[in-house]
């Protein structure tokens, strides 16, 4: 998702990468046909996914993930994407090789992003069931 946002904010002719980029990387990463999620009903997965110490990075079997359905339907992805392609204008493109910074705003949707993903571990949803309440995930 994030190499996306930096392809579209180098396409632009961006020296940085912003919210809106992200926004874009997430769309396309969802609507790629070839994006895979882990089967977690794969004893294997299931093990690793409840290990309490997980390596930093890892690399699991083909046969360990399933092709995964698109969050957005086509429709609203399109639309959200030409709505982002009109508020950015389009400049000379940067080369590939070229460093990309990332903005203030990206930056601050990222660290939020780490925060949330901690919460969501630690089994509360920050999300608010409308009545005050918090909503706390299914297990």
């Amino acid at each position: 998702m994030v190499i996306e946002a930096c392809r579209e904010a180098g396409q632009r002719g961006e020296d940085s990468v912003g919210v809106n980029d992200l926004f874009f990387g997430l769309i396309t990463e969802d609507q790629d046909p070839t994006s895979l999620e882990l089967n977690d009903r794969d004893p294997h997965v299931k093990s690793f996914l409840e290990t309490k110490s997980k390596p930093v990075a890892v690399l699991l079997p083909l046969a360990y993930w399933k092709k995964r359905e698109p969050f957005f339907p086509a429709e609203v992805a399109v639309s959200l994407l030409a709505k982002l392609q009109q508020i950015h204008p389009q400049a000379d493109r940067i080369p590939h090789t070229a460093e990309m910074r990332m903005s203030s705003e990206f930056e601050t949707a990222i660290h939020a992003a780490k925060q949330l993903q901690h919460e969501f571990q630690g089994g509360r949803c920050p999300a608010s069931a409308g009545n005050g309440e918090s909503v706390h995930p299914l297990r």
